[in-house]
């Protein structure tokens, strides 16, 4: 009768042996740490640091877009036809581009009467109506020409 070898052969493949092996173990570390390495340089290469203004606030944005529309995009942001976006949405962007985008309030007018509604990209009440080209000069109005005016309108 034959006794059973419980200890595998040296010639077998043994992964114990090799989690022992210090240079197997070395070299492994080694390319794990080119490989991030290799993706961390690869991820800079192809990405670009842009700067975006949204209504006067700024931020910075790592994006793999090539255009300002996809930079926009990668940040939530689809612009409409009421607001505004410098340099245009099909403009290629750098690393270092800046884009500004000023959105679109609807503003709910009655003048003597007319109701109307405009659109302006404007943030404060003052600055909405001049830039709408409304001269009202001492008119009274029903808020405070330094109101803010937010993204849902006025």
């Amino acid at each position: 009768m034959r006794a059973l070898n419980t200890h595998p052969s040296p010639s077998r493949f043994s992964p114990t042996r090799l989690i022992h092996n210090k240079l197997f173990l070395g070299s492994l570390v080694a390319a794990i740490i080119v490989a991030l390495g290799g993706t961390a340089a690869a991820y800079m290469a192809l990405s670009r640091t842009v700067t975006v203004s949204v209504d006067g606030k700024e931020s910075q944005v790592r994006t793999f877009g090539d255009n300002v529309g996809e930079v926009l995009a990668s940040k939530g942001i689809e612009p409409d036809s009421h607001d505004s976006v410098v340099p245009s949405v099909d403009t290629p962007v750098n690393d270092g581009s800046r884009i500004a985008v000023r959105l679109g309030r609807p503003l709910a007018l009655s003048i003597d009467g007319n109701k109307r509604t405009l659109w302006t990209t404007a943030t404060k009440v003052s600055s909405a109506l001049s830039q709408l080209g409304l001269r009202i000069g001492n008119a009274e109005l029903s808020v405070s020409r330094s109101a803010t005016i937010d993204r849902s309108g006025m």
